[in-house]
């Protein structure tokens, strides 16, 4: 029994050691340790990066020559085109209506593919899909077709990340790969953009040797700008992947994501990928923490698609450390119990294990409030995509609703000048009125918000006094006042951003907030707290 005990002991001693090691192993890998540095620089790459977005900008607002501005615009959608989904969106189709006043066939073209992509990497993929099927590529640029097609194969070929797709895998994996195809075509042979094309059709059609050999080729080029390093390294590693070569797909995606942040990128897999890696190699560390940094990172951009996809990872991510903290607890007092033995019950080994255990408590417990936060956020973020995809779908209906119109009175306005009717041109110039459109498009919000919201203006009354409530004309309308409150209770706190949207100076904003807030016996910062805890649907 004695020389079975004995034995034992050596064993333990020996798992330490092992555990020892291979932490060190973990933590110092200089590859992931340049990354570490790399992430650690974000703030000053972000200050450069606002820098050139206002210097854009600035330019645009001074500059009144019509090609310059297209440039300057398409400049800013592509600053913003993986950035931001919101501002990348607004320019793309400021971008169109400059193209189309311009008469632009190419420009026009280009600004719908550009807006089309925008969409897609925000997974909103029907309405991106529409606007592309209904364009027609004669008389363009090579160049523009090349994006064009490529776009449309890129749409997609995201259908088939979506499970509810799948009786449809088939065709959209063959009609992506023509698209590809024809894109190819105008493309100019052994180019950046030829090989990136070849490579994805020999990705998405299986033959990865020759994928790896393009990718291979392609990173070491020296005319790749970082963000299509960031996209070439990203496929090459997946390539790897594929063909079960994990450490060579590790160190590509390291490369992306270094480039990724080069360009100050929010709406990326690379880092995704990376922390999945870790968490499957045991880095339960570095995994959590580069997995929550993807997160912040497509909070910003404003990706629904990134987001289902992180929050999928992350739960198991957080079960693993927790299954790890719970084997070195065992494994504490497995060697506790040990050294007691040992050494007759030393009385400093049972204050050392009370005390660790005590530790291991609080250490639940910020666990368990971690968990109720995340929760919390959760439920935010199901908020905010709810209201999102309604803004999104009434912007899309509201905006193509006034560009049918417009057509519709330009081609009258065109007949009537071709056959030189005055009378008829100013009747149908007239037929056009600025301020009805502005009211349809503001009881389009109404409808839309008070369909998220159906007790706001009952709770806004509730934080009034009771002699001045307010009484819209219908159930489905705001007035100016509440109209302001329900854009803050979507978020939207800068009284710059409501003036812009609602039309008015940021004087009026400033008054009609003020006016409100005086009707109501709570105080301003307990108001608009108030005003944020108003209940959703959802709730």
């Amino acid at each position: 029994m004695k020389t079975g005990y004995f034995s034992f002991v050596p064993r333990i001693i020996r798992l330490i050691l092992l555990l020892a090691f291979s932490a060190c192993t973990l933590a110092h890998d200089p590859e992931l340790d340049s990354l570490d540095l790399e992430l650690g620089k974000r703030n000053e790459r972000e200050v450069s990066k606002r820098n050139r977005i206002l210097e854009l900008e600035n330019r645009l607002q001074t500059s009144p020559n019509s090609s310059l501005r297209l440039s300057i615009i398409r400049d800013l959608c592509l600053e913003y085109k993986s950035y931001s989904f919101d501002s990348a969106a607004r320019f793309s189709l400021q971008y169109l209506n400059e193209a189309r006043r311009a008469g632009s066939k190419t420009e026009q073209v280009d600004a719908i593919t550009l807006h089309s992509y925008i969409l897609l990497s925000a997974g909103i993929l029907d309405p991106a899909m529409d606007s592309l099927t209904h364009v027609s590529v004669g008389g363009i640029s090579p160049e523009t077709k090349a994006d064009y097609y490529f776009t449309i194969s890129k749409g997609y070929f995201e259908y088939l990340n979506f499970p509810a797709e799948k009786s449809f895998f088939a065709s959209y994996q063959s009609r992506g790969k023509a698209f590809l195809d024809s894109a190819i075509l105008y493309t100019k042979e052994n180019s950046v953009q030829n090989l990136s094309f070849r490579g994805l059709r020999a990705l998405k059609s299986g033959d990865l040797k020759q994928a790896r050999s393009i990718y291979e080729s392609l990173v070491k080029r020296k005319d790749l700008t970082q963000r299509q390093l960031a996209i070439e390294a990203a496929c090459l590693a997946s390539t790897y992947e594929q063909l079960n070569e994990k450490e060579k797909s590790l160190r590509y995606y390291i490369v992306s994501a270094k480039a990724d942040e080069e360009f100050v990128v929010k709406e990326y897999t690379s880092l995704i990928r990376i922390a999945l890696i870790l968490f499957e190699k045991g880095d339960l560390e570095r995994a959590n923490r580069y997995i929550n940094r993807a997160l912040d990172d497509a909070n910003f951009f404003g990706s629904s698609q990134r987001k289902i996809q992180i929050l999928e990872i992350l739960p198991l991510i957080k079960a693993q450390q927790m299954k790890l903290d719970n084997e070195k607890q065992f494994q504490l007092v497995m060697f506790s119990g040990t050294l007691l033995i040992l050494l007759c019950g030393c009385s400093w080994l049972v204050v050392n294990s009370i005390r660790q255990n005590r530790q291991i408590r609080k250490n639940e417990e910020r666990l368990e409030s971690f968990n109720l936060d995340l929760g919390r956020k959760n439920s935010e973020l199901e908020e905010a995509q709810k209201i999102k995809e309604n803004y999104v779908r009434h912007f899309f209906q509201s905006h193509t609703r006034v560009i049918v119109k417009i057509e519709k009175i330009l081609k009258e306005i065109e007949q009537a000048i071709k056959n030189k009717n005055l009378t008829e041109v100013k009747f149908h110039a007239s037929q056009f009125k600025p301020e009805q459109e502005k009211k349809k498009l503001l009881m389009d919000f109404d409808m839309a918000f008070l369909s998220i919201f159906p007790g706001f203006v009952h709770e806004m009354n509730a934080l009034l006094d009771k002699d001045e409530p307010f009484v819209p004309d219908d159930d489905k309308s705001l007035n100016t006042e509440l109209r302001i409150f329900a854009l803050i209770r979507m978020g939207i706190h800068s009284n710059e951003v409501i003036a812009r949207t609602l039309g008015y100076s940021v004087n009026t904003v400033y008054t009609y907030k003020t006016k409100v807030r005086n009707k109501s016996s709570l105080s301003t910062e307990e108001f608009d707290k108030a005003v944020l805890n108003i209940q959703s649907v959802k709730d």
